[in-house]
């Protein structure tokens, strides 16, 4: 199981590289036909778009598993006995909202392709495609939420590995037990 969920994120690290590695090329070559070539490339900025998109969604998976979204620790820093329904109170709201998000940008994207609506800037596209990679991505977020939530349950780091916010209270914490 480890890993297949290891391959899966090094397939999701190298296409997210690929994407922002062409998106900078890409971005390089629309200056440079602008500006020196006194034309302009119409399609960058649409592409741009959708590469942005799926770096955030895709990326957002990989934020899950370690465990590096944002988020608020002010009430388990009060109390700190709350700490762990907290934690499962937030992976399953990530969990339940990942799912949402999932099938509802799936009926988006399956709406854009049974409409044929295609690109303005890039002949036959059709903008159903890229849209396709809202649910893959969260699908992937909702499946690693579910790992998450898992090592919450189980009360120790299964499938993934602790935050760096929980590993800093650690930290905090420890000389202040010390005393």
């Amino acid at each position: 199981m480890f890993q297949m969920i290891n391959r899966i994120e090094l397939v999701e690290k190298v296409v997210l590289t690929l994407l922002i590695l062409g998106s900078v090329l890409m971005s390089l070559a629309g200056v440079f036909f602008r500006y020196v070539l006194n034309d302009s490339l119409a399609f960058v900025e649409e592409i741009a778009g959708y590469i942005l998109i799926t770096v955030v969604v895709v990326g957002s998976s990989l934020a899950i598993r370690s465990r590096d979204h944002i988020r608020v620790e002010l009430l388990p820093q009060i109390l700190p006995s709350t700490r762990r329904w907290a934690n499962l109170l937030a992976w399953l709201t990530v969990l339940a909202v990942s799912i949402v998000m999932c099938w509802l940008s799936a009926r988006f994207a399956m709406r854009l392709l049974a409409q044929n609506q295609t690109s303005y800037s890039i002949v036959g596209l059709k903008v159903g495609y890229p849209m396709l990679a809202l649910p893959v991505g969260y699908a992937l977020g909702s499946f690693k939420a579910a790992l998450v939530l898992f090592d919450e349950i189980a009360g120790r780091q299964v499938f993934c590995a602790p935050s760096v916010a929980d590993e800093e209270l650690r930290e905090v914490q420890a000389p202040e037990a010390a005393r």
